[in-house]
């Protein structure tokens, strides 16, 4: 670990192989970014709605089984850490990324003093871990999801490939409605980049009850990330 600062390669093999290992036998895995709730941000306004998505969050780890690769902030990572093996979680991967941002530290090299971070903001080597795991379906929650509304080429191109996603999978229990195809902020970056990169190898799906703040204005039976819907997905 260079300059204190951890990175993907800084993630023992062995960690990597057991998640693999884990994602395979279950055909699916979870991502959480950027997840937990920071106890000054309950002072602020918000502080009823992330109670409840914390709740939420609990409830959720408390009975999920199967793999959880969990996006963590850098300076936030050993307390995370420690956090984790407190509340006994297991089959947990922890992953760095930037503060405020959901990029992953791929490598942190140091050039005369001066630590260098190499960041990865596709979320390549995250799509590159789950399909050497060979998942058929990845399920996202975390926070910070939002439509993004910039009027930018790239950003409504991405919105249109969300919603023509979603589409496909929810059939009639899609709502043509902007207000809640999620494509930005940190949770919702990485669920768009990973149906981008996927390329229909593996499945991408809402945990829409770990989502905060923003919730898809659809539930379909089993859409909890735990069932099935209709169509067996």
């Amino acid at each position: 670990m260079v300059g204190g600062i951890p990175s993907f390669k800084d993630i023992p093999s062995g960690e990597l192989r057991k998640f693999r290992m884990l994602a395979r036998n279950a055909g699916r895995a979870t991502v959480l970014v950027h997840p937990f709730v920071h106890p000054d941000e309950l002072r602020e306004g918000n502080s009823q709605t992330l109670r409840q998505y914390g709740k939420a969050l609990d409830e959720f780890l408390g009975r999920h089984k199967g793999p959880v690769a969990i996006l963590v902030e850098h300076p936030a990572f050993e307390a995370v850490k420690a956090h984790i093996g407190m509340c006994k979680l297991h089959d947990v991967l922890l992953i760095p990324t930037v503060p405020n941002y959901s990029d992953i530290v791929s490598e942190v090299a140091n050039a005369r003093g001066v630590d260098l971070i190499k960041f990865d903001q596709t979320h390549d080597v995250l799509v590159k871990l789950l399909e050497s795991a060979g998942v058929k379906r990845v399920d996202v929650g975390g926070r910070h999801a939002y439509l993004n509304t910039n009027d930018w080429q790239v950003m409504v191109q991405t919105n249109e490939m969300v919603k023509n996603y979603e589409k496909r999978w929810l059939g009639k229990h899609y709502r043509d409605d902007d207000g809640y195809t999620v494509s930005a902020g940190c949770a919702g970056t990485v669920y768009a980049n990973l149906i981008k990169g996927a390329k229909g190898k593996f499945r991408v799906r809402w945990l829409h009850e770990v989502m905060h703040p923003r919730k898809p204005a659809y539930s379909p039976p089993g859409m909890g990330g735990l069932g099935k819907n209709k169509r067996g997905e």
